[in-house]
């Protein structure tokens, strides 16, 4: 079976030392667990003043590991469209990918709009990762702790654009149910699912087979713990393919 990992990164964390974190880091665990391919952010990006600095590093790294680029941006900076364009143009952006858990702002913020806007035109998908560390282990900047009315909110704002929610968790994705088992424009990967048992039967039983995908958040989460939850699921085999490459290589047109 292919397997393609939807939410990796590369780069430094402020707030501690990891490991395994540069592009042939990636490449080799990806490859000891039979991963070939995915989507990767630049973790430098998040808190630079300028995010697109960060992804200017990540360019070179992201095409010799043949992976896609994801651009990080924070909409509440003024320049995000216009930074967004140049990493179409310049660096190959495939999806842009937003942190409203650092960045502190809600998904009504007006700032958001001219960026789903562009997005929507053209038909670029938006990452929003919806947390990263344990919010008990924060204590030198705290993140904004989103819930399923954020959500809500977000996906009632703009049904027409492309949406991957990203570390999401299970009580959320089964509170979303009735608003994304009609929609196509929505997708979850598996890197929030990790505290439950069965979770990933759970998410295919409310929002059937094609809209779960396999997500690590790697190296800031552990790959194989949540690699496992797809390996030891109940499921068919065909239904596990999807969730390992073939929903996310749907998604995003590859």
């Amino acid at each position: 079976m292919s397997r393609f990992d939807l939410n990796c990164m590369v780069g430094h964390w402020p707030f501690r030392k990891l490991r395994h974190n540069k592009p042939e880091d990636i490449l080799k665990t990806h490859k000891q667990n039979g991963i070939t391919g995915g989507c990767v952010s630049s973790l430098d990006s998040i808190l630079y003043n300028d995010p697109y600095e960060g992804d200017e590093d990540l360019v070179q790294g992201a095409k010799e590991m043949g992976y896609i680029h994801i651009q990080s941006v924070n909409p509440i900076l003024s320049f995000t469209t216009d930074d967004i364009k140049r990493g179409v143009e310049l660096l190959g952006t495939k999806g842009v990918k937003i942190y409203p858990c650092y960045h502190q702002y809600g998904f009504d913020a007006p700032e958001l709009e001219p960026v789903c806007e562009y997005l929507k035109e053209q038909n670029i998908p938006l990452f929003v990762q919806l947390r990263m560390e344990d919010y008990r282990a924060d204590y030198v900047m705290l993140q904004k702790q989103l819930g399923v009315k954020d959500l809500q909110t977000l996906l009632n704002k703009y049904p027409d654009n492309k949406i991957v929610l990203l570390t999401p968790r299970l009580n959320e994705i089964n509170a979303l149910a009735p608003m994304v088992k009609e929609s196509d424009n929505v997708l979850f990967d598996t890197s929030g699912l990790k505290d439950g048992l069965f979770s990933v039967e759970t998410v295919v039983n409310v929002i059937g087979p094609d809209k779960l995908a396999f997500g690590s958040l790697y190296p800031l989460f552990c790959l194989k713990s949540i690699l496992m939850l797809v390996e030891e699921a109940q499921l068919d085999e065909d239904i596990k393919q999807k969730i390992y490459s073939g929903n996310a290589e749907r998604f995003l047109g590859l």
